[in-house]
């Protein structure tokens, strides 16, 4: 089974995704994460030997402004 795995920015994040990508790969699962370029999951990953691909994304604010709908537009867009 092919699976994704995403969480990032922190090793709060990171480091326990890349735990849970061994042991599914150790149960003979393929793993692919999804970050971004500036996260630590940019350089935790790859070295820990898995693949990457890198999604534009922004933090999403709390509060409705023209950067908040920005940050909404871009993440959106990375989706796609």
């Amino acid at each position: 089974m092919k699976i994704f795995l995403t969480g990032g920015g922190t090793g709060g994040h990171v480091c326990p995704a890349i735990a849970i990508a061994e042991a599914l790969k150790q149960a003979g699962h393929e793993v692919l994460f999804v970050g971004t370029r500036g996260g630590l999951e940019a350089r935790a990953v790859p070295a820990a030997g898995y693949p990457i691909v890198h999604l534009p994304s922004r933090p999403v604010s709390r509060k409705l402004s023209p950067g908040a709908l920005l940050s909404l537009a871009v993440t959106g867009a990375g989706v796609v």
